[in-house]
């Protein structure tokens, strides 16, 4: 079964990631994967109060990421393959715009 993470920069940049079920991680691994990029690229909480909520995790880590960070393909696997895992959902959207994910 596929799964599919889309990533919405603005109306004229999107990134469409497409990862199959066999390959998602448990909520744990996806939530510690994403713990240590989240540490290892210094992101800042977007609450002023340092409270870290998943879906703030998810739209710093892509913004952070980038456009051009998500044409390396290795890295867009690792980061779909993440953030479906740790939201046990088949399709998502990341809409830095609006910043929602749904």
């Amino acid at each position: 079964m596929r799964h599919d993470l889309l990533i919405q920069f603005d109306d004229q940049t999107t990134v469409e990631i497409a990862v199959d079920a066999a390959q998602l991680p448990d909520a744990l691994d996806a939530r510690r994967w994403l713990d240590e990029e989240f540490t290892r690229r210094e992101c800042e909480p977007l609450r002023p109060s340092g409270k870290l909520l998943t879906t703030d995790k998810l739209l710093v880590l892509a913004q952070e990421i980038g456009p051009t960070g998500f044409a390396d393909e290795a890295l867009r696997q690792a980061f779909a393959r993440a953030v479906l895992g740790q939201l046990q959902r088949p399709a998502v959207t990341i809409n830095l715009q609006t910043m929602k994910v749904s």
